[in-house]
């Protein structure tokens, strides 16, 4: 069999070279694009990175005109649920980088959960969202809207770390003006408002807990591996839910 060898001249090589760089350029430049544009709300392209700004622990909300009857109901499983970081300008606060932010975000789709940093809802609402490694997704809301006092909780036959289930348990529970005065010292205790949406302390496996508070002065978010500050408030919604965990599922 005969084989043609092709040779290249100096100048066939830099010619090459040159095409090679400006694709690679090209293909940069669209990842950038799609990654600034791909987060959607209620159906809507909408720029993350930029469509959120504010100096402040609670931040004001980003009003979508797509969202009605007073909810911020996800209507696209692409959806980004939280902020993006920002480092470069000085936004860090109630934001998650692109793996973390896709990550819960599936999690939050497949339990129907509000977009809570959208609008202001009309009521007071605290979430939080338990991703065990090994266990099932647990959704914990509570809320307060005139003289009633509310708790949702939803659970899915899911692992916190690996895939998002469909939900397998709902209920919803009455609570007291007590439960909800109560579960508000615990954020003061905590001191929800002031300490870092993150914290550079990570294991292996563990679970991400994540607690956001949506009140009329705006929107925050904490999250934690295994618990550390916010851990008295939301074991305390658990035991409000009345969901039955095993003391060595609590981690």
């Amino acid at each position: 069999m005969n084989r043609t060898k092709t040779k290249f001249s100096y100048g066939n090589r830099i010619e090459l070279l040159s095409i090679m760089l400006i694709f690679c350029v090209l293909i940069s430049s669209c990842d950038i694009s799609a990654r600034r544009t791909k987060g959607k709300l209620f159906g809507v392209k909408t720029n993350l990175y930029d469509a959120f700004s504010g100096d402040t622990v609670f931040e004001k909300y980003y009003y979508d005109e797509y969202s009605d009857n007073g909810r911020s109901l996800t209507q696209d499983s692409a959806i980004y649920y939280f902020r993006f970081v920002q480092p470069e300008n000085g936004l860090i606060e109630n934001r998650l980088d692109t793996f973390t932010n896709r990550w819960y975000s599936k999690h939050y789709y497949k339990f129907g959960l509000d977009n809570l940093s959208v609008k202001y809802l009309n009521r007071d609402i605290y979430r939080f969202v338990w991703l065990r490694t090994f266990n099932q997704p647990i959704s914990i809301t509570i809320e307060k809207k005139d003289d009633l006092h509310t708790l949702f909780y939803s659970i899915s036959d899911g692992l916190g770390g690996y895939f998002a289930g469909k939900t397998i348990e709902t209920d919803t529970i009455q609570i007291n003006e007590n439960n909800w005065l109560r579960f508000n010292e615990l954020i003061a205790e905590c001191d929800f408002e002031q300490i870092p949406t993150e914290k550079e302390i990570y294991g292996s496996d563990g679970a991400e807990w994540i607690l956001e508070g949506h009140t009329v002065e705006g929107y925050r978010m904490v999250t934690r591996w295994s618990g550390g500050e916010i851990s008295d408030c939301c074991i305390y919604l658990l035991e409000l839910s009345g969901i039955e965990i095993e003391d060595d599922l609590i981690y």
